[in-house]
């Protein structure tokens, strides 16, 4: 916005400029720009429950995902050592020369599918 430059009286070596804008009044109020904001807040509080749904559905996509992935390396697993299962040792058992095997294949298929 360009400026009118108006001298006024010198003081000392100096002279003072009074500045005034070419077209006073193309600006917003105050009052518009709380109403924009309060728009603004009504219309996001009317997403955030459908936004927060979407999450929830992207969440229960992830662990779907998540599951099938382990479901896949279990297959691969499996086709590479003679169909046996993946194992984990019980934790009660410390000897190593005479270790507990578990045996993990039950239970989480039903996750899966």
């Amino acid at each position: 916005m360009a400026m009118k430059n108006k001298r006024k009286k010198p003081v000392g070596n100096f002279y003072t400029l009074r500045t005034t804008p070419e077209t006073p009044g193309r600006g917003f109020t105050l009052i518009e720009l709380l109403v924009v904001i309060a728009v603004i807040a009504l219309l996001l509080s009317i997403l955030m429950p459908s936004l927060s749904k979407a999450r929830s559905v992207a969440k229960q996509l992830a662990c779907a995902h998540n599951l099938k992935q382990i479901d896949l390396a279990v297959h691969l697993y499996l086709e590479g050592n003679n169909d046996t299962y993946p194992c984990a040792q019980d934790p009660v058992s410390n000897d190593p020369n005479n270790p507990y095997w578990l045996w993990m294949g039950r239970g989480w298929r039903s996750f899966v599918a």
